[in-house]
């Protein structure tokens, strides 16, 4: 079973409105849910972080996904369609070489 379906506590805090925001941005930065930055941190434990080149990696992935679903509402629309084929082969092999990169990076 995993350590996250073992879990079954749950502990209430008050904070600060400017108190949360930063834990919230703390947490967003470490790119990990405001809950495993608290337990990480109230258990003495280092934030686990995901490689600087993986949280960016898959920001651009979300970027050109976007771009690949606006391209694919073209198409299915039918306007502008030989416009609309370039740009999904395009968004696609942009997306293919983001992959890459990330992939590269992990390694």
């Amino acid at each position: 079973m995993s350590e996250q379906r073992q879990r079954s506590g749950n502990v209430r805090i008050r904070l600060t409105a400017d108190e949360e925001s930063a834990i919230r941005a703390k947490a967003s930065a470490a790119g990990v849910s405001v809950s495993a930055f608290v337990r990480a941190a109230a258990l003495g434990r280092k934030v686990p972080t995901p490689p600087a080149a993986l949280v960016a990696g898959l920001a651009n992935l979300g970027r050109l996904g976007e771009l690949l679903r606006l391209a694919l509402v073209q198409l299915e629309s039918g306007s502008g369609s030989s416009e609309a084929r370039g740009a999904l082969a395009a968004t696609l092999a942009a997306l293919r070489r983001a992959a890459d990169e990330v992939r590269a990076q992990l390694r």
